[in-house]
């Protein structure tokens, strides 16, 4: 985004954090530096708290440091890696 982006970062933070992201220090981040300008931001902003999935709105993930792109029809596994069937 803007060199300004900074700015915005208190305002994102807070509109995540009102609309429940618990991580929303860490969204608001990714949020700013995808955004390529304030009404992108604002609109990026508005779908995640809307409850639209992180990696949807910015349209990739990031796993074991590398990055995907996703789509809608992507499903999101948080902490794949961590989570092991107890059957095993």
């Amino acid at each position: 985004m803007r060199d300004d982006a900074a700015v915005y970062d208190a305002s994102v933070v807070a509109r995540l954090r009102a609309a429940g992201c618990v991580f929303a220090e860490d969204e608001a981040a990714v949020l700013l530096t995808t955004a390529r300008s304030p009404a992108e931001l604002d609109a990026l902003v508005e779908r995640r708290a809307a409850g639209e999935p992180l990696e949807q709105v910015v349209g990739w993930a990031e796993f074991a440091g590398l990055r995907s792109e996703v789509s809608r029809i992507f499903a999101v596994v948080e902490n794949a890696g961590e989570k092991r069937d107890e059957h095993s």
